[in-house]
């Protein structure tokens, strides 16, 4: 059986679709992770901030 030149890069673009794609999700969402990760941690310690200043004036409020 013998294949064409179109036959073999049809059949090797099938056999690594799927490799390209397994490698994609492992290394591209583990960057794309760490990012979100930053972002809704810099959110947390900004609202935390915000409620320990809330916090020390009802307490200084409450203390009068």
């Amino acid at each position: 059986m013998k294949l064409s030149i179109r036959g073999i890069l049809l059949l090797g673009s099938v056999l690594l679709l799927p490799v390209v794609l397994i490698l994609n999700f492992f290394v591209y969402q583990k960057s794309q992770e760490e990012t979100y990760i930053q972002a809704i941690e810099k959110k947390v310690h900004a609202v935390e901030i915000a409620f320990n200043q809330d916090f020390e004036l009802f307490q200084r409020q409450g203390a009068n």
